[in-house]
């Protein structure tokens, strides 16, 4: 979008000529179609790349009277011309998380769950030190989980 000083509607213009034809040549397409300015002429432009599958802008750019200056200053002899963009909503990554919630365990609880459970257990007749760990990890994830299971949630980032 912009204000070009070229004459758009002078089809006979060479300048103009060439700019649509560059236009053409990489794509894209301009789509003000009325006058843009006090003159009466072309100026201001909405370039848009040519798309068949998708189109970018959902309607022709709206083209009015900006109100800006009062008509002596002459601020700007320029139109508005608004453009609504036809975008989809990009998707927001998300990411799945467990956790456990901890603080809401009820210490006692979990203190005589854990005490009732480890003496239930036969120790073997001589364990290896990696088996007494897996064999303590086992359990006291059973306990854990009794008390605040793994919780799994999507959560967007």
């Amino acid at each position: 979008m912009g204000d070009l000083n070229l004459l758009l509607d002078v089809t006979a213009n060479n300048r103009t000529s060439i700019f649509e034809s560059t236009l053409d040549s990489y794509g894209f397409k301009q789509l003000v179609k009325v006058q843009t300015n006090k003159m009466g002429h072309i100026l201001d432009v909405v370039i848009v790349r040519k798309c068949p599958v998708f189109r970018l802008i959902k309607d022709d750019p709206a083209v009015t009277d900006s109100g800006v200056g009062d008509g002596k200053g002459h601020f700007t002899d320029h139109k508005a011309i608004t453009v609504v963009a036809n975008l989809p909503q990009p998707k927001r990554p998300s990411r799945t998380v467990s956790f456990r919630s901890i603080k809401n365990i009820n210490v006692q609880n979990f203190k005589a769950d854990l005490a009732n459970t480890l003496a239930g257990v036969k120790a073997e007749s001589s364990p290896s030190p990696d088996q007494l760990v897996t064999s303590l990890n086992t359990i006291l994830l059973k306990v854990l989980d009794n008390h605040a299971p793994v919780i799994t949630k999507k959560i967007i980032i």
